[in-house]
């Protein structure tokens, strides 16, 4: 499951991600004070692509990431950079390649306390296993 440091370095490296969440992107959960807008990402869920002769030579991962912020529209705003950052990319880092990420799915919910809105997305990532 090394597709989270892919992500991570996808997303901390896209300047429209950037922008506006600057360096607050994290894995799975942040504190309860941490300053919005912030992404965090979790792997929900990863498939091998087993062959009859061995191992799997392919993982399918499933990923959500969350937008966290004050505003529908600050929400909205960082949840459109991370799809554009994310869907349909490729990367080849020292311990992992992913092939393809793909958009599958997202939403906004919104909580009350805090208030914040979230955009939730779902992405199918294929990652190469070495």
């Amino acid at each position: 499951m090394k597709s989270a440091k892919a992500i991570f370095s996808i997303l901390s490296n896209d300047a429209a991600v950037a922008a506006i969440a600057s360096t607050r992107i994290f894995p799975v959960v942040t504190s309860k004070n941490a300053v919005m807008p912030f992404v965090t990402y979790d792997i929900l869920n990863v498939v091998p692509d087993d062959t009859k002769t061995g191992v799997a030579k392919i993982d399918n991962v499933d990923l959500e990431c969350v937008c966290h912020a004050e505003t529908y529209s600050a929400a909205s705003n960082l949840g459109d950079a991370v799809r554009t950052a994310l869907d349909r990319s490729n990367v080849a880092l020292s311990d992992v390649t992913i092939d393809s990420i793909q958009f599958q799915s997202g939403n906004i919910e919104l909580t009350e306390t805090p208030r914040k809105f979230m955009v939730v997305l779902e992405f199918k990532i294929r990652e190469r296993r070495t």
